[in-house]
């Protein structure tokens, strides 16, 4: 049985497309992520703006 490089070199290309794929996918559960503290963010500032108005 010998060396075969094609095979290696499909193996290789298919691992660094599944680790592309991933970091992919953590970075748009990053982008969700920071979305959503943003807007719990404003969310607070909005709500501390109408509790001053109101004192």
């Amino acid at each position: 049985m010998g060396f075969n490089a094609s095979r290696y070199y499909m193996f290789v290309l298919t691992l660094f497309i599944m680790k592309q794929e991933k970091m992919a996918r953590l970075e748009k559960q990053r982008m969700e992520f920071t979305k959503e503290l943003e807007f719990h963010r404003l969310n607070m500032f909005m709500e501390t703006q109408v509790v001053l108005e109101k004192k």
